[in-house]
């Protein structure tokens, strides 16, 4: 089944946040961490910012990473 993808207005970590909870991803991806994971790397391929906004996204995935390890 298809991955969820990131749309052209959606923020990083509202994309995260959909894509994590996505029952593909559950049933893809059982491991919270693995969903993670492939939910950031979709987030980051989808993005066509730069610059600060790129180094603000990279600060939402670390958070992200840091609440899923809890």
């Amino acid at each position: 089944m298809p991955l969820p993808k990131r749309n052209k207005d959606e923020d990083a970590k509202n994309f995260v946040n959909r894509c994590m909870s996505s029952d593909v991803m559950k049933e893809e991806y059982p491991s919270q961490q693995q969903r993670v994971a492939v939910c950031i790397s979709q987030s980051r391929a989808a993005s066509t910012v730069e610059g600060l906004a790129a180094a603000s996204e990279e600060l939402i995935y670390e958070n992200i990473k840091k609440e899923t390890q809890q």
